[in-house]
């Protein structure tokens, strides 16, 4: 009787001590992923008096802005491998990857919705690195 008895104690110190330790690894578990997270650095300003140049549209677009015409074939071949060719469906989606030459940009800028990053060419890694972790994403994720 004694024997069962301490049984049935330790029994439930096993349970409430992994109920008690499960519940303090659920309370510090996120489910969500930081927007901050990724190459670049928060969109600011400076991004948005882009004005239509650099507006991605839906949110999990990218946007990639380039003065130099040189540039254009690169970001457009890098564009098509990452999401396909950009077409009005994949932009409503938020999985598309627009390239657009404007004059303000000064090599290349990459946007997302909450997302910037700047490069000299479109030569720079960064810029492959950028559209993958941003592409389909939203400040919500």
């Amino acid at each position: 009787m004694r024997i069962a008895a301490i049984a049935v104690v330790v029994v439930a110190l096993v349970a409430i001590g992994g109920f008690g330790l499960s519940t303090f690894v659920n309370g510090r578990d996120s489910a969500s992923v930081s927007t901050g997270s990724g190459p670049g650095s928060p969109r600011g300003a400076a991004e948005d008096a882009l004005g239509a140049a650099g507006d991605v549209g839906v949110a999990g677009n990218v946007v990639l802005l380039h003065a130099a015409e040189a540039d254009g074939p690169a970001l457009r071949a890098l564009g098509d491998e990452v999401a396909g060719p950009a077409s009005p469906e994949l932009e409503e989606a938020g999985q598309a990857v627009i390239v657009r030459q404007t004059p303000d940009a000064e090599g290349v800028i990459a946007l997302s919705d909450t997302r910037v990053l700047r490069a000299d060419s479109a030569a720079d890694p960064q810029i492959r690195a950028f559209v993958e972790s941003s592409l389909g994403t939203t400040g919500t994720d």
